[in-house]
């Protein structure tokens, strides 16, 4: 199964049954096994296609394209969807939290992890459920949209945007109808 791909490169991240990942060649079909992946379930290239972030046995892994040379951030607890790389590759963002750990009830955090210093921190959350972060296209914000309670059927959801400066997060907009799952946001170039 496919997992990951990037334009430029000449690789993808593949999954095999058993959840295990590989780099696949699409020019030659050589494959190189990531090694040290038990539950790899989700995996985004950097911009530069240097580096792959996965969601892997729980965690955030780094994986180097060159040598397939896996890293772990130490720490991370992962409750869905796919790392998220800021447009300049610097940082790294994903949905983080125990979805038990509220009986039942998501709690779940933005984390933001910075590459020049190694430090990660929350931004926003924790709330029950968010969708998947997307940065602005300068890297400097995250935003989200996040589930309020359910209203009749109806799913308001709340747009929640995050500078990385640990000010407090700002909503946008409130009570917004969404699907059932916070849907996908998308910024505009300006």
């Amino acid at each position: 199964t496919l997992v990951a791909a990037h334009p430029q490169c000449p690789e993808v991240v593949a999954r095999t049954e058993t959840r295990a990942l590989f780099l696949l060649d699409i020019r030659t079909g050589k494959r190189r096994d990531i090694q040290g992946v038990a539950d790899g379930r989700t995996a985004a290239f950097s911009p530069d296609g240097k580096r792959i972030a996965l969601w892997a046995d729980g965690g955030i892994a780094l994986v180097d394209t060159v040598t397939a040379v896996l890293t772990r951030l130490e720490g991370t607890q992962v409750c869905g969807g796919t790392p998220r790389w800021s447009p300049d590759g610097k940082r790294l963002a994903w949905l983080s939290g125990d979805p038990m750990a509220a009986g039942n009830r998501f709690n779940v955090t933005v984390e933001f992890w910075d590459a020049a210093t190694g430090q990660r921190k929350p931004v926003i959350g924790p709330h029950e459920l968010i969708g998947e972060p997307e940065w602005s296209p300068d890297g400097t914000r995250l935003a989200v949209a996040r589930h309020n309670a359910i209203v009749r059927g109806d799913v308001p959801l709340t747009l929640e945007v995050a500078s990385l400066d640990g000010a407090k997060p700002i909503e946008i907009a409130d009570g917004f109808l969404g699907m059932p799952v916070p849907a996908s946001l998308c910024w505009t170039a300006d």
